[in-house]
């Protein structure tokens, strides 16, 4: 079986064998293949980049895997299978992965496996208000801090400081997690000791971040 990294490894993880999946970004499609491979059954792919699609057709052919149906496209615009039920957007900016899922063919998905690069807050509270609920969160160290969500489709009442650090993720308090915001906490306050007096808005901002974190991680 196809070897992935952590990262694409902890997503394959919360795929089940009950998920029709479509994998929007798919680059090379190794995690495709993977999932192809590990349930014997069709997996949807799609990229804009001509030099992924490319790069993913010889993938396919070294593994020797049937049953991806690979398209160059948009997003979802390439959904065209009612049976599609889950979605797996990584390593996107935040506002990207808002404009994929603001789509009409979102409907038809109950599950939503993302890997946002930055804008936790955000991609929460909005995909939230889209229908969907947190169901399982994972944070990893794979060279960077990566974070996995699975929402799913449901409603379910979140908090600032829920949207903010993630309610699973707060609530276990991982090793990995305490890390990751330990560091984001070097961050900002490095950044605030940068930044002249005058400019007393932004340091009135990053002293509430600090002060969050502060107090959610000790």
């Amino acid at each position: 079986m196809i070897k992935l990294s952590l990262r694409l490894q902890t997503i394959a993880d919360l795929v089940s064998k009950e998920d029709n999946v479509i994998d929007v970004g798919c680059d090379h499609a190794l995690l495709s293949i993977y999932i192809t491979n590990k349930y014997q059954k069709k997996v949807y792919a799609s990229d804009l980049r001509e030099g992924a699609i490319k790069q993913a057709e010889k993938n396919i052919k070294k593994y020797n895997i049937e049953g991806i149906v690979l398209k160059q496209g948009n997003g979802l615009e390439i959904v065209s299978n009612k049976k599609i039920n889950t979605v797996i957007i990584a390593g996107m900016g935040c506002q990207t992965i808002i404009n994929i899922l603001n789509n009409p063919k979102r409907k038809q998905l109950s599950k939503l496996l993302i890997q946002s690069n930055n804008d936790y807050y955000s991609l929460r509270k909005k995909i939230c208000h889209l229908g969907y609920y947190i169901y399982e969160e994972k944070i990893i160290k794979d060279g960077h801090y990566y974070l996995i969500i699975d929402f799913r489709k449901g409603k379910k009442k979140y908090n600032y400081q829920d949207y903010y650090f993630g309610p699973i993720l707060r609530k276990n308090k991982s090793r990995t997690y305490i890390n990751y915001y330990k560091y984001l906490l070097n961050q900002k306050i490095s950044i605030k000791h940068n930044i002249p007096n005058k400019y007393f808005l932004k340091r009135y901002k990053l002293s509430k971040e600090i002060n969050r974190i502060k107090k959610e991680i000790n």
